[in-house]
């Protein structure tokens, strides 16, 4: 018996902890690339101590990464709101960690999320509005709603930061029961589609924008460079490159521009039980299921898309992201890894781990 307690002790106090040392040391079990896409990919994404703790706890497991050729690369991937909101569901009831509610969030993430959803008291439901997911033409139809307007198709610009009631703007106890009793929604997009959108449209056609971010970026890029700049105004020689290298390594999630901040930290999915989780790709069909839903006037539907627009076609996806070196597209891609994974857009990359992650779907 002696022995046995003997042998007991032993194998506490020097293998056991030699093992623990070693499986939460990622000197030791992770070489130093894998370990650094890791534990960032989700502390950027959510901005979560729980998932801090989360990623570190799981060091040990063994991480492939590898890019898939750059051309393949594009949005022919489709999901629908059933895939969607059954994808969300299952990640947040998987990491019981992570937040689960409003008071769980930190305060940043909360003065974020609490000035993208939109209230509407006489139809009761909160919108969660994300910029470059149609959140214009939906801003639209709230304007109807609210009877500030008559049709969604008259107004081509609209006023985004005027006539909206946010939930920021109701005593706690009234949020409170506004999210547990009102229809609540939000709209995704794949996260390299609504990036290149962002690019195309607030870089290339809104000099206000170019002035204000690009000579931002122009600075942070390109601070040794000896060329001259021959632009024709600060800002607007910022290449898809330097945008991507901006919004990957440039810039904490919480401190991003509204357009390019990861879906999940605008809406916080697990915080807030979404009643529909719509898509980009089937925004018209899906759309009109949330109007029905709300009990929208019959004849409101949701506007059809302008004859100038120019849009985000596979080609350019093709384009502009073989222009990326692998490396930049997988730390964009472990930077946005939540939008990813939450709302079941395939990786740009391949992702192979035995951890409770699961599998990631490839393109």
């Amino acid at each position: 018996m002696r022995r046995i307690q003997r042998y007991f002790i032993l194998l506490c106090t020097i293998p056991v902890p030699l093992f623990l040392y070693i499986s939460y040391n990622p000197r030791l079990c992770c070489s130093a690339e894998s370990e650094s896409n890791k534990r960032w990919f989700f502390i950027d994404s959510m901005n979560s101590l729980a998932l801090q703790f989360y990623v570190h706890k799981d060091s040990s497991e063994r991480v492939e990464v590898n890019v898939l050729p750059q051309t393949n690369v594009n949005k022919s991937f489709q999901i629908n709101h059933k895939t969607a909101k059954k994808t969300v569901q299952r990640m947040c009831n998987r990491h019981k960690r992570i937040p689960h509610s409003l008071k769980s969030l930190t305060k940043k993430q909360r003065r974020i999320t609490l000035s993208h959803l939109i209230v509407n008291d006489e139809y009761k439901f909160i919108y969660c509005y994300t910029p470059k997911v149609a959140c214009s033409n939906w801003k639209r139809i709230m304007k109807v709603l609210y009877g500030q307007i008559e049709l969604a198709e008259n107004i081509q610009h609209i006023d985004h930061a005027h006539g909206f009631k946010y939930l920021s703007n109701y005593p706690e106890s009234e949020m409170e029961e506004k999210l547990k009793t009102y229809y609540k929604f939000m709209f995704v997009r794949n996260p390299l589609e609504r990036a290149l959108s962002v690019y195309r449209n607030k870089f290339n056609d809104i000099e206000t924008f170019r002035l204000l971010y690009g000579s931002e970026i122009a600075r942070m890029m390109h601070h040794d460079s000896e060329e001259q700049y021959r632009g024709k105004s600060p800002g607007d020689d910022i290449s898809f490159v330097d945008f991507i290298k901006y919004i990957t390594f440039g810039v904490e999630v919480t401190e991003m521009n509204e357009h390019w901040t990861p879906m999940s930290t605008l809406c916080q999915p697990c915080a807030i039980s979404y009643d529909f989780i719509g898509t980009y790709d089937n925004i018209e069909k899906e759309s009109e299921m949330v109007l029905r839903a709300i009990h929208a006037p019959p004849d409101l539907h949701f506007p059809q898309r302008q004859k100038w627009y120019n849009p985000t076609t596979n080609k350019y996806m093709e384009y502009y992201f073989s222009l990326l070196q692998p490396a930049l597209l997988r730390n964009f891609a472990l930077k946005y890894f939540a939008d990813f994974k939450l709302f079941s857009y395939p990786l740009p990359i391949n992702v192979t781990s035995r951890s409770e992650l699961g599998h990631v779907p490839q393109n």
